[in-house]
């Protein structure tokens, strides 16, 4: 900051002006760390630093991250400015870092969302369960949470008796996802509602 101050026209500003905004953020200032970080990006739209900048950028809202319970604005920004870094700048180093970061951001988010689908599930509320289970499959689903929740909207279909899609979601996880902890119990559930499934010209004539 002295050298900002004292030496205003220093070949050494945007290197000074970096450090300080690094300082804020690895002080765990983070609201001060973003607005330096926004601030070094408008000031320097071609520097080099712009790769770390922008992953510092969603580092930054990520580690404001508390519980998956609570509001996820920070993450969903986090996510952004990770995708960022991955889309704008594959080859430099701070990629396979935004990758590892994104993949724990998408994580928080589909847990986020997983907590009220579960809620609705265990107040029956299916059809709300299930529209959220299936959002999370569709919006998440290289994640751990995506394979629970293609599970769970399994069996949301089983308890409103729709035994024809409680079975597609039992196959689907079964053929993506063999390995997970849920597998087995698909393979149960779904000889169960193989076992339900009405006259297909009942189905047809309903």
């Amino acid at each position: 900051t002295k050298i900002k101050t004292d030496h205003p026209f220093s070949p050494l500003i945007s290197q000074a002006e970096l450090k300080t905004a690094d300082a804020y953020y690895l002080n765990e200032q983070f609201p001060e760390a973003i607005n330096s970080f926004k601030e070094f990006q408008s000031m320097h739209p071609t520097s080099e630093q712009l790769p770390f900048v922008t992953l510092r950028l969603g580092q930054a809202y990520f580690d404001q991250f508390t519980a998956v319970d609570r509001e996820q604005k920070s993450t969903e920004l986090a996510k952004g400015y990770f995708e960022a870094v991955i889309t704008n700048y594959p080859k430099s180093p701070q990629a396979p870092i935004a990758k590892a970061k994104l993949a724990q951001a998408l994580e928080y988010l589909a847990e986020h969302e997983f907590s009220a689908a579960e809620f609705y599930f265990k107040e029956q509320k299916f059809p709300a369960a299930r529209d959220r289970f299936e959002e999370i499959v569709r919006k998440y689903r290289d994640t751990p949470t995506a394979v629970k929740s293609l599970y769970f909207l399994g069996e949301s279909y089983r308890q409103e008796k729709n035994a024809p899609r409680a079975a597609l979601a039992y196959e689907a996880l079964i053929q993506r996802y063999p390995q997970s902890k849920y597998a087995a119990d698909a393979r149960v559930q779904l000889a169960l509602v193989e076992k339900e499934k009405r006259d297909p010209l009942d189905l047809l004539l309903m």
